[in-house]
Order: C-alpha cells, then sequence, then structure tokens
C-alpha cells in the first residue's frame, strides 16, 4: 500500500517557550500547574491522525494508476476519484496538488468534496 499522503499536526515541533500562556511568567510554576498528555495517549493519537489524504490507485488489473482522494467517514475508509486522467496527465497531477494544498490549509471534507465535484462540471 503506497504511504499516505495527510495532514498531520506535530506537538513534539514546538517548544517550551511557544507553550506558554504568559510568556514572564516563571516557567518553574508553570510546569507545576500544567500537566501534557503521555505521548501514548489516545488525545494525541486522535490529534495526529490525518482524516484525508491523496493517492494513487490501479482499478482492476489494470497497469495504470489513478488519483483518488481518501478519507476517514464514521470510522471507514471511503474513496472517491479525482477526474483528469492517469498520473500521467497534467490536468489529474494540477487537480490533486491543489487538493494537497487545500489539505494542507485545513480545508474540512466538504470542501474538498465540493472542489472534486467542480472539477467534474463541464467548462464552458
Amino acid at each position: 500500500m503506497p504511504p499516505k499522503i495527510g495532514v498531520e499536526i506535530l506537538f513534539e515541533q514546538l517548544s517550551f517557550e511557544q507553550l506558554l500562556i504568559f510568556p514572564g511568567s516563571d516557567a518553574a510554576s508553570v510546569t507545576k500547574n500544567v500537566s501534557l498528555p503521555a505521548p501514548s495517549s489516545d488525545a494525541k493519537t486522535q490529534t495526529t491522525t490525518a482524516f484525508a489524504w491523496i493517492n494513487k490507485y490501479s482499478p482492476g488489473r489494470r497497469v495504470t494508476q489513478y488519483y483518488r482522494l481518501s478519507y476517514n467517514w464514521y470510522g471507514k475508509k471511503k474513496h472517491k476519484h479525482i477526474p483528469g486522467g492517469n498520473v500521467n496527465s497534467s490536468v489529474a497531477t494540477g487537480r490533486a496538488n491543489k487538493l494537497q494544498m487545500m489539505i494542507d490549509r485545513g480545508a474540512d471534507l466538504a470542501e474538498l468534496l465540493a472542489a472534486i465535484a467542480d472539477f467534474s462540471k463541464p467548462s464552458k
């Protein structure tokens, strides 16, 4: 299975100074009053899990690959084909890149599905 590309929030990259609410306060007193979740807690797992990502797939026994949007919907993985041709097509690659940028900026699922629906509409 190809690696998933998606949005992940990495709390490990934040420094302690970025986490301080009152920068002028004493760091020792702040650490006594603040309890952070353990690295293996469920809260961290839920925040770092991607809800949508772009991947490639081959339908049936075909060798040709296409792009699709994969997402979690009530605990089940769903997929939506991105129209525009196979992965060698500049149209399909451009649309996949546009959707990936939307995912990276934090677009919700309805916005992503609306963009795919716009791709399917005939241009005038």
